[in-house]
């Protein structure tokens, strides 16, 4: 984290002309034409999320929702849930649990707060969670002040980006600049009501090489308070009389820069999240803490290759961490704390090649491939004493194995005429076999190491 910092000390240095509190006036000026136009027009902005290659929104085979800068200020949305749950066509159900709110589309929803059927990416970056294979919205705690759009295809997917894309891809992209030349910034700070306090900062730079955007946010609330009574018919333990106060406070960080130069780009994000939330039950502590800590860097290169052919690669880094202290909602519990440890290491490339016949025949295919060499997981529940499973066992990789997955697709568009437009698709998918290794009863050195991290980062 102090890398990122002088990192953001330094690009701020040396982008930075003057920070203001007000909005980018050509960057509002760019989003107030968006609207401005009319529904011809508007089917004629390309976006990338539908299958991974620029295309106009009219001939896009999908529902597609383009959200703006504009709309977002707007209705004065403060979070990126607010926005989804406002979006016609996605539905959401919050359990006030771990990991946010579960989200679908038409009709279908996720059983369980761990999304497995809506891809979320920020500026294209998949922030799938591998031990889960899952998509947490509270994983992406991207400002609302560093959005520059939302880009959201309702409906399958998963030929292009697999299985995980079902219900549909929400694409979140920071890294729009709007001037040609120079460096322009903008710093947002913002309090209210539930002890919520935020700041955001953004500068970028353009010439006719390239940008730099660089975005630094910081995020926290209490979360609200009503009485437990409010949130379930029958208590289950010992929550008659109490409430939510204090259990579901939240604090975000969060850091994203991206770079382009020519055909290369450049793309990194950190994010720190902790959040309380309810396990199952509401609870009559202070509440679960979930503390995730999360990287992405990519790598880009774009090019033509022909006249007809294009070809985009991108190769990925990913680590997560996250660390998570169990509340009980139990009045006695003296057998110490419950707590989880997951983590995580990943790469993942990717290459995707357009071959473009001019006014009849599109066709995009590529290469996936996902190497996990580093799962694990450590959890240790002492208020359940019964699960054997749940005391102090570690999953982990065996020695010399890791997860890996790869993939073939291909997308096949045909237009016979300026009314129609033909779609045939099919994506090869496969997860190699790999070997788990399952441990009870860890020693206390391995238990002592675990109580350090959570009392690390301010869970215990």
């Amino acid at each position: 984290m102090k890398t990122i910092i002088f990192l953001s000390t330094l690009l701020s240095n040396l982008l930075l002309n003057t920070a203001v509190a007000t909005p980018d006036p050509d960057r509002e000026n760019r989003v107030q034409n968006l609207l401005s136009l009319s529904l011809e027009e508007l089917m004629e902005v390309k976006i990338n999320s539908a299958n991974k290659v620029a295309e106009k929104i009219g001939e896009i085979p999908a529902s597609v929702v383009l959200i703006t800068r504009q709309e977002i200020q707007r209705y004065g949305y403060t979070t990126l849930d607010d926005i989804l749950r406002h979006v016609s066509g996605v539905y959401s159900i919050d359990f006030y649990g771990l990991g946010g709110a579960a989200y679908g589309v038409r009709g279908y929803l996720s059983t369980g707060a761990a999304n497995r059927n809506i891809i979320i990416l920020i500026n294209g970056i998949s922030k799938i969670l591998d031990p889960d294979s899952a998509f947490f919205v509270s994983d992406a705690p991207v400002p609302v002040e560093a959005i520059d759009r939302i880009e959201i295809v309702r409906g399958p997917q998963s030929t292009i980006y697999g299985s995980g894309a079902f219900f549909g891809v929400i694409n979140i992209i920071t890294n729009e600049v709007s001037q040609k030349e120079g460096s322009k910034s903008y710093v947002s700070i913002l309090g209210g009501n539930d002890n919520t306090q935020r700041w955001f900062a953004r500068t970028s730079y353009a010439n006719n090489k390239g940008k730099v955007v660089l975005n630094v946010g910081s995020y926290r609330e209490d979360g609200f308070n009503v009485p437990y009574s409010r949130l379930e018919s029958m208590p289950m333990a010992a929550e008659e009389g109490l409430s939510t106060g204090g259990r579901l406070e939240n604090k975000q960080k969060y850091f994203d820069l991206s770079a382009d130069y020519q055909n290369f780009s450049f793309n990194m994000i950190h994010a720190i999240i902790n959040e309380e939330a309810f396990a199952s039950v509401p609870t009559i502590r202070s509440g679960t803490d979930r503390k995730t800590e999360s990287t992405h860097i990519r790598l880009g290169y774009k090019t033509d290759i022909s006249n007809q052919l294009s070809l985009d690669s991108k190769l990925t880094y990913i680590r997560d961490k996250t660390l998570v202290n169990y509340d009980s909602p139990f009045p006695v519990h003296t057998a110490g704390y419950d707590y989880e440890d997951e983590r995580s290491t990943a790469y993942e490339g990717e290459m995707t090649f357009l071959w473009k016949k001019p006014k009849q025949l599109d066709l995009i295919g590529g290469i996936y491939y996902r190497y996990a060499p580093k799962l694990s997981r450590y959890i240790d529940i002492p208020m359940l004493p019964n699960a054997i499973d749940l005391q102090k066992s570690l999953t982990r990789l065996k020695s010399g194995d890791e997860v890996v997955n790869r993939a073939l697709f291909s997308q096949i568009n045909y237009y016979p005429d300026k009314y129609w437009k033909w779609v045939a698709g099919l994506r090869l998918e496969q997860v190699l076999g790999y070997g788990a290794f399952v441990e009870y009863g860890l020693g206390e050195q391995y238990q002592s190491l675990v109580v350090h991290n959570l009392r690390g980062y301010g869970i215990m």
